[in-house]
């Protein structure tokens, strides 16, 4: 079988809100980060749910919220937002409501964007998924909501029921697959 790997930024393409609590946060992260156009990579990295906890955060009603206070505390330096992700993930694990609000925001983008992908490239013989993120969501990528938010696409959606979906766990798998690739022009030239 003929495996043909599609190298991408897809990640980048215009991120498109489907709702208005969407839209809210498309227009915070254009003010916070002082940018016209919002990529989807400023949604579905792992930076991007650490975005999403801040624009939740930053409502009144989440105004007593333990990581509010946190993130005051350490002035959301880069490291502080590496380790974000996780917290909002573990509180959401934990039955926060306003993390599992971010975490469910987050992952419709993501699989959103991921019905997009299949959509475009009509990759029959299968998505496979990689990346920081990948590997520790694996689980919510069988999610109902995940699922749902893959085949929202209309008219289209039994396409991408026709296509097998699949998480790379090793989240080196980019660096290794580059030096395969290396590897590879070498012996060529």
């Amino acid at each position: 079988k003929n495996i043909k790997v599609l190298a991408s930024e897809g990640g980048h393409v215009e991120y498109s809100p489907k709702s208005e609590l969407e839209w809210e946060l498309k227009v915070w992260i254009q003010n916070y980060l002082k940018v016209e156009r919002v990529s989807c990579e400023r949604i579905v990295s792992g930076t991007g749910l650490s975005r999403i906890a801040e624009w939740r955060l930053s409502k009144p009603d989440a105004k007593y919220h333990p990581l509010h206070k946190y993130l005051k505390e350490t002035k959301i330096s880069d490291a502080v937002r590496k380790k974000l992700p996780e917290k909002v993930c573990n509180l959401s694990k934990e039955g926060d409501q306003l993390m599992i609000e971010v975490e469910s925001i987050w992952l419709g983008a993501y699989a959103s964007l991921l019905g997009d992908v299949a959509l475009q490239e009509l990759c029959f013989g299968g998505l496979w998924i990689s990346g920081g993120t990948a590997p520790k969501h694996f689980k919510n990528f069988k999610s109902d909501l995940f699922m749902k938010q893959f085949f929202d696409k209309g008219r289209l959606k039994d396409i991408l029921k026709t296509i097998p979906m699949k998480v790379i766990l090793d989240e080196e798998f980019g660096l290794f697959s580059a030096a395969c690739r290396a590897k590879m022009l070498l012996k060529t030239t």
